[in-house]
């Protein structure tokens, strides 16, 4: 899913903002943030994506936005940015504890 999306952030004394631009389909140019990301207390794996519409793309406003359509896409990327960093974490601690077990 990686080609549908691009890492975005402000870093500066004032913001400290991460997220992403949806760069491809009806919502290219679309810039988010994420304010906060969880898992739901029960064991349903359901994920709680608290976001804001940076940028809403050219003749479309922020209010257009909203909806089923677009909160499934966030989901996506959400999911697949987790997937990604397990995947990174887990190579990383293969490595580290490999080298410590050959020693």
């Amino acid at each position: 899913m990686q080609e549908q999306y691009r890492p975005w952030g402000i870093k500066n004394e004032v913001e400290d903002l991460w997220g992403v631009e949806i760069t491809e389909g009806l919502f290219s140019n679309t810039i988010i943030s994420f304010n906060e990301i969880k898992f739901a207390d029960d064991d349903s794996n359901d994920l709680s994506i608290d976001y804001t519409v940076i940028k809403a793309p050219e003749g479309m406003d922020k209010k257009d936005i909203e909806g089923l359509e677009f909160e499934n896409i966030v989901g996506k990327v959400v999911e697949d940015v987790l997937k990604k960093a397990i995947e990174h974490y887990e190579n990383e601690y293969r490595k580290t504890d490999t080298s410590e077990s050959d020693t």
